[in-house]
């Protein structure tokens, strides 16, 4: 209920609390949130990827309560501070190159008036991340036999697999998103209408 706290008097700017206090101790609190989250997929040795997810719901939800520019400044601090506390790797890579400017992406698609323009927006990001992601995989691992990443370099058909599920769990992913960011905002700010 510590989050409950900062929406029970309505968005950033409304409220006993001054907007700018107000909409930066939110900001604090769900940066250092997702940094966390991203710590604990760095050290965990399951559910890597669910714990990026969450970093980029916190991040979203940022972006929903306090706006497009708080969002942008959320994720540049959240990726600084990955880039500060954390080890280079792959899941942090992942989280500069997908996860963290997703919450931004999605954000903006979602505020198009045609669903249809959202969904190929969103699509297309992903696409291009996972093309540069399979491309740097197969150029690093060139040469080294008994990789997965050697089936991809010697065929279109693993990457025209891998690419087909990717977009699958991505759809999963998205929805996810949505419906946690919507609970999220109805649960803490019970007039939020989506």
């Amino acid at each position: 209920m510590l989050l409950g706290s900062y929406f029970a008097a309505g968005p950033v700017g409304q409220g006993r609390r001054p907007a700018r206090t107000r909409g930066l101790s939110l900001g604090a609190l769900l940066v250092a949130g997702a940094v966390l989250l991203v710590y604990l997929a760095v050290v965990v040795p399951t559910n890597r990827l669910f714990f990026l997810g969450a970093s980029t719901l916190a991040l979203h939800i940022l972006a929903l309560e306090a706006g497009p520019a708080m969002g942008a400044v959320s994720v540049l601090a959240a990726a600084l501070l990955v880039f500060l506390l954390l080890p280079v790797g792959p899941w942090t890579l992942a989280f500069w190159g997908f996860f963290a400017p997703y919450a931004l992406v999605k954000y903006g698609a979602d505020r198009l008036r045609w669903p249809g323009v959202a969904w190929v927006l969103k699509l297309l990001f992903f696409n291009l991340c996972l093309a540069g992601a399979l491309t740097v995989l197969t150029t690093l691992s060139l040469g080294q036999e008994g990789r997965p990443s050697e089936l991809l370099a010697r065929g279109s058909a693993w990457r025209a697999l891998v690419a087909a599920a990717g977009n699958a769990v991505f759809l999963v992913f998205d929805w996810a998103l949505s419906y946690f960011a919507r609970y999220f905002m109805r649960r803490f700010r019970p007039g939020y209408r989506t």
